[in-house]
């Protein structure tokens, strides 16, 4: 053994690097710092085993050491960029198949090299170099050598971009350090790049002593500066463009990162990133102290400049580490001045959404009544009915029976206007007159809308037809008024409804706010506008949204379904809205070409009888309705067409009833709305036994609707309460005819 001067430096060396692993172990609670403790005394290993092998003069003592050496060497590449991954906060790649990918190739090495002997893959021949000062060892490269050159050089260069990329986006008070970071990490993989090149003086190895150069720049920035505690920030993509602003302190209380929204917020400048908490007045003494005292929550306060205040709110949060670990306090900051304005409206908004709340009830509710008062209006028309065929035709009585009726159809068609209101009155499309849909509706617009506010119509004279189901333009008319009664508030004003016919080109229907346009062509238009509180931009995009009516302020009731059933007429929708100017909607429908049929003039109803007609009169018909006074009714129109009838107040009995007299049973007549078992679930129990049974439906909901819902199950006929004699007769024939 022969002490020299570079067998001196090396282990001066590998003593630097052992003290700064064993430092690394002290301190392991740093971020990155276990790794880094692994990797100092793995290139400790190395370099105390090079530092021998430099006192030795014999290849046996030479090979001893290198054995040494390679204890640690295979595995230096992998630790490097362990330690990158962790220091710049990307700890989720470090998953078990990277940590077998990336100790593979190292483990392999260790293994071909300590038995080289018996297959010299690593190297195929060693011998001792004396062209230099000092004894070395040289040898003939194997294959595996060149695969485990180009594993180091690519870990180099991976962990060499990793710091690279940190330093160019930590904050400008840190890149002294990144810098001091970034060359630290480039001097092992210089070191390599110069001894594989042969530019090493007299072959000797500079590892080590690169190794010892970055330990202590790396010992430097972890454990002197703790950069490792808080990572970086994703500045580019989410760091500068938050419209929050954020504030990062360390654990020190100083002002790690701050992007340009609350600099902004503080009237601050990025020369604050650095210092204290404490010595930016903008945060305020009261506040600065709650956040260094680890106070969390959310405070309120005033910022901005006195030209333009701004209420800001502040949410205070601890940042921790992977080990749970206090590291610093995230601090957001958001612009609350326009909430903190629209606070004063809100009790005001609010008796708004309760008040559109009832509305929706009393939809349904009047949905409810809608059906009930259909029973009672079948039992009233039918008796008249009954009442005018038991007296002469010229019988005083006979004029005021016929008024009767002509007053109960009168009460069925409001009957046909809350189920529109209720959503449920869906109708067939036929030429309609907007103009006298909207008189027609008159009276019941005006209860429906708020006391304090008034109707003005403004109809057009000569108004063109337009192809439209009825039910679908009441319930239009219906709710968008309503949501203009309720914009209007308790200050009340003037409701206004246009009509009018004018051509509409295609950039004029490029309002429209539904997705599908219609071609340009002359259209029927009514507006309703209202001097209310008018809508933002953002309200008005989400006006028609189903679940935006109850988070607005009354306005989103029911328009939805209008947006629905504009659409369902190949029509167009524009809304004109400004806060505090009001709202104008307007709904655009094709104009009609075909003019009406004039009905002709009927002869007074007869009552219809099948008398005469033995195959359509004879048999047995099943009445299934829960109110007695309409089973009533219908049996004796019935037994007046020559049936013979069956009845049943409820779905168990008219099952019962059904099973003991099918053979006799023609036809069926049933209600749909009954409790306990519904007309539908009698429906499908009559055809699982019988499916050929005809059976008509009853209901006071319209045949599109009935369709829509039952049309998949066959019913052979329906009709629609009230219905008259006439249309009963109607419907029988049709359907026994057949």
């Amino acid at each position: 053994m022969q002490l020299n001067p570079l067998a001196v430096i090396v282990f001066g060396s590998a003593t630097v690097l052992f003290l700064l692993g064993w430092s690394g172990l002290r301190r392991r609670n740093a971020r990155g710092a276990t790794a880094f403790c692994v990797l100092m005394l793995a290139c400790a290993v190395y370099s105390f085993g090079y530092a021998f092998e430099l006192t030795v003069t014999t290849l046996p003592a030479m090979m001893f050491w290198l054995r040494v050496e390679y204890l640690g060497v295979p595995f230096i590449p992998a630790l490097y960029v362990v330690f990158a991954i962790q220091h710049v906060g990307a700890d989720k790649w470090l998953t078990r198949p990277v940590y077998g990918f990336l100790f593979l190739i190292p483990l392999l090495t260790f293994l071909l090299f300590q038995t080289n002997e018996y297959h010299h893959l690593y190297y195929r021949t060693g011998w001792i170099n004396d062209s230099g000062p000092l004894p070395l060892h040289s040898f003939t490269p194997g294959s595996l050598y060149w695969v485990q050159m180009v594993y180091i050089s690519a870990c180099f260069f991976f962990a060499n971009t990793l710091f690279l990329r940190m330093r160019l986006r930590v904050p400008e008070p840190y890149r002294k350090q990144a810098d001091v970071m970034l060359v630290s990490s480039v001097v092992p993989w210089a070191a390599n790049i110069v001894y594989l090149a042969g530019y090493s003086p007299w072959g000797i190895d500079l590892h080590p002593l690169a190794f010892t150069f970055s330990g202590i720049g790396f010992a430097w920035g972890v454990f002197r500066h703790r950069l490792l505690d808080l990572v970086p920030v994703a500045r580019a993509t989410v760091f500068e463009g938050m419209r929050d602003g954020v504030i990062v302190l360390d654990n020190r209380g100083r002002i790690a990162d701050m992007n340009p929204v609350a600099a902004r917020f503080l009237g601050a400048t990025e020369e604050a990133i650095g210092q204290p908490a404490s010595e930016v007045p903008a945060l305020g003494l009261e506040h600065t102290g709650r956040i260094l005292a680890g106070t969390e929550g959310r405070l309120e306060f005033m910022g901005g400049s006195p030209e333009c205040p701004l209420w800001l709110e502040m949410d205070i949060s601890t940042l921790k580490d992977r080990r749970g670990l206090e590291s610093g306090r995230l601090i957001v900051m958001r612009d609350i001045t326009e909430r903190k304005h629209a606070e004063t409206e809100r009790l005001e908004m609010e008796r708004r959404l309760l008040h559109a709340q009832k509305l929706e009830s009393l939809g349904l509710l009047a949905g409810g009544i809608a059906h009930d008062f259909n029973n009672l209006l079948m039992v009233i028309l039918g008796n008249l009915e009954l009442a005018r065929m038991s007296i002469p035709a010229r019988s005083p009585a006979h004029s005021n029976i016929t008024d009767a009726a002509a007053g109960a159809h009168r009460a069925a068609e409001l009957t046909r206007q809350m189920l529109a209101y209720s959503g449920k009155g869906i109708f067939l499309k036929d030429a309609l007159d907007l103009n006298q849909l909207v008189r027609d509706m008159g009276s019941l617009l005006k209860v429906s809308i708020s006391k304090s506010a008034s109707l003005e119509l403004r109809l057009a004279p000569e108004l063109p037809l337009i192809m439209a189901d009825s039910g679908q333009m009441q319930q239009i008319v219906m709710n968008v008024i309503i949501n203009a009664s309720e914009a209007l508030g308790e200050e009340g004003g003037v409701i206004t409804v246009t009509t009018a016919a004018r051509e509409y080109d295609e950039k004029g229907l490029l309002r429209s706010y539904l997705e599908e346009k219609p071609p340009a062509g002359r259209f029927v238009s009514l507006e309703i506008s209202d001097g209310g509180c008018g809508m933002d931009e953002e309200t008005r995009r989400l006006l028609f949204d189903p679940f935006f009516s109850t988070k607005s302020v009354g306005r989103g009731l029911g328009l939805s379904a209008v947006l629905g059933i504009v659409r369902g007429h190949d029509g167009a929708i524009m809304v004109d809205s400004a806060p505090g100017r009001g709202t104008k909607v307007t709904l655009l429908f094709r104009v009609h070409e075909e003019k009406p049929v004039q009905p002709e003039p009927r002869a007074p109803a007869v009552f219809p009888s099948m008398e005469g007609d033995p195959a359509l009169s004879s048999g047995t018909v099943l009445v299934v309705d829960d109110e007695d006074m309409v089973r009533e009714v219908c049996e004796a129109i019935l037994r007046h067409f020559g049936f013979k009838v069956l009845t049943a107040a409820g779905g168990e009995e008219a099952l019962d009833v059904f099973r003991a007299n099918r053979g006799e049973i023609r036809c069926v007549i049933l209600d749909l709305t009954m409790p306990m078992m519904d007309g539908p679930t009698v429906f499908g129990h009559i055809l699982a036994v019988q499916p050929e049974m005809p059976v008509i439906l009853a209901s006071g909901y319209s045949l599109a609707e009935v369709s829509r819902r039952y049309g998949d199950r066959g019913f052979a006929g329906f009709i629609q309460k009230p219905y008259s004699t006439q249309h009963l007769y109607d419907e029988l024939r049709k359907v026994l005819a057949n």
